[in-house]
Parts: C-alpha cells; structure tokens; sequence
C-alpha cells in the first residue's frame, strides 16, 4: 500500500511538539511527514518547499498555539491547502480557540484539541500526544473530521496569487544568477554530473557493444573532457569566468580522427591535420523556472543531454563509416 503524506504546518517556536506529532507518525507504516525544516534541496526557495510539499500531501495537519495562529506562515500555508482542495485536520491548543478567526476558528468541530499553560508543560506534551494518537488512529480509519470551508476564493485574490508565485519564481531565480556563489554551483555540476554520468555510460556501452571509447578528462579551471572511438572525437571544454555565469561557457566540438590532447595545437602540423574539426555547439549555463541548473543554446539541455548528444554523434559516424 503506498503511503500517504501529511503535511505538518507549524511554528518554529513548537518544534518540540512537531517532534512529538512527527514520531508518531513514523511509528505506522501507513504515512510519511512532511516537515519543510527537512526539505534542504539546493537553491529552492522555501516559499516553493512549502508549495510543493503542500500539493504532494494528502493531509495538513497545522499546530494551533499560541505561538503559531498569529503567525504569517502557518495562515498562508492553511489559506493555500485550502485552495488546493486539501483535508486539513488542525491540533488545537484549547485556550486560544475562542481568539481563532479566518479559516479555522471556534464556531467550527475542533475535536483534536490539547490544553497547555507554563506550569503545565508535561501535562500540555501528554495531552498533545493523545490528540496526535486520536487525529492519526481517525485517518487510518478514514472517519477523519476536516474543517468545513464556506469561504470561496475570490477570482481577483486567485490570480493574485497566482501572480505572486509567477513573481516570487522570477525574483528569487534572478537573485541566484547574480550570486557569486553560482559559479561554484555549476562547477560542480560539470565536475561531478559530466564526468560521473559520462563514466558509467561508456561503460556500459563498452561491456555491452565491445566498441573500444576511450575518455580524457582534465579537472582545473578550464575543465577538458574528451570521449573518442573508432576514429571519432567529441571534446568538452568548461571555459569558466570568475565574473558570472553569463561569461562562462561550455564548449562541445566533433571531431574526425582521435584526438590526444585538449589543445590540438600542441601537436606537430602532420598530425594537426590528420584530425577534421566536423562542428561545435556552446551552451551557456542559466537556471530555469524550477530553479534548476540548465544549459542553454537555443534550447534548454541537461548535462547528461549534452553527453547523450556526444556519444550519439560518435555512434552515428561509426554506423556511417561502416555503411560505406
């Protein structure tokens, strides 16, 4: 049986108690938490963790305290799993209820409810534990009470929203392509992704074809990697500004003939001659919507797209080769 998601809303102030809600879900097998403090995906904004953890779940579960009703995040959280059609199941601290206003308030069913207080905080974390026990036991048995909705979302306010999020995307892209830190970001991603992608795939293809390719790489500044077979050549060069990315580019070549170093240049003129360049495309780095690292020379490519297009360009010059 697949799990189900719940998605924990909370305040950071209430991390004891999301501890307390969060064991007991892992205790079942039958749901996985959601909890945004764990979601540490590189470069995603947390207004975007939230979004998608939100959609991913299949029930919201805010922590209503003192700490938290007020709180900006938790009531964007709760407004927006509303308006995705989500099963929201608060855990309500009793003595605020009468001050609750908006989506959840105390003219609604509340049944998952603790008390709490300052002299009171072994009793609070016990109660808390039996409405947690009571809330998880109701969706296992699928006699879960959600909080009914009256309110519908005015269409100005949706595409409000939604306008914000189109918003929200394009600043915090912008402000990744101008951080200088961006440049690291990629040279990672051809150090690691390019030549470990590259490695593993030539080396299936050897153990199933027999076709004998050979890979150079060379790992400074100026990143080289060569891939040849059979009389073909593709080279990749990492030509990195220390500027920003928009300076920085990474160059594919083809090449008739096995070349053995990453500057032709260095070898003697009989032998210069004897390797044809047939082509080459740049790629410039840039991040997409998603906020994911890309490449781009008319159109978007991944690195194992890039490596892909390579190999397939050897393959076909071979297949060429030996139809003639």
């Amino acid at each position: 049986m697949d799990k189900k998601f719940i998605f924990i809303s909370y305040a950071s102030t209430d991390n004891d108690l999301v501890a307390i809600l969060k064991d007991q879900i892992l205790i079942g097998n039958s749901f996985e938490p959601i909890v945004i403090a764990d979601q540490r995906k590189a470069l995603k904004p947390l207004t975007q963790k939230i979004i998608d953890g939100i959609c991913k779940s299949d029930f919201i579960i805010p922590i209503m305290t003192s700490n938290s009703f007020k709180e900006q995040w938790i009531n964007q959280e709760i407004g927006y799993s509303i308006s995705k059609g989500k099963t929201i199941v608060p855990i309500v601290q009793k003595e605020i209820i009468k001050e609750l206003k908006g989506f959840i308030h105390g003219e609604i069913d509340l049944p998952y409810k603790f008390g709490s207080g300052a002299k009171l905080i072994r009793t609070s974390k016990t109660e808390f534990l039996k409405a947690c026990k009571l809330l998880l036991s109701d969706i296992e048995n699928e006699t879960i009470i959600s909080i009914e909705v009256e309110h519908i979302q005015d269409p100005i306010v949706e595409k409000a929203i939604r306008l914000k999020g189109i918003r929200d995307k394009h600043l915090s892209k912008e402000t990744l392509i101008r951080s200088p830190d961006i440049i690291n970001k990629f040279n990672q991603i051809v150090l690691k992704e390019i030549i470990e992608n590259l490695e593993l795939k030539i080396e299936k293809i050897r153990l199933e074809t027999g076709i004998p390719f050979i890979i150079k790489t060379r790992k400074d500044k100026y990143l080289g990697i060569i891939i040849s077979a059979e009389s073909y050549s593709v080279s990749l060069y990492w030509e990195k500004s220390d500027r920003s990315i928009k300076d920085s580019v990474l160059v594919e070549r083809f090449w008739e003939g096995i070349v053995p170093v990453f500057d032709r240049y260095q070898l003697p003129p009989s032998e210069r001659d004897n390797i044809l360049k047939k082509g080459e495309k740049i790629y410039s780095p840039d991040i997409n919507d998603n906020l994911d690292l890309i490449w781009v020379n008319k159109t978007q490519f991944t690195s194992e797209q890039i490596i892909n297009n390579g190999i397939d360009w050897i393959l076909r010059s071979i297949e060429v080769k030996y139809k003639k």
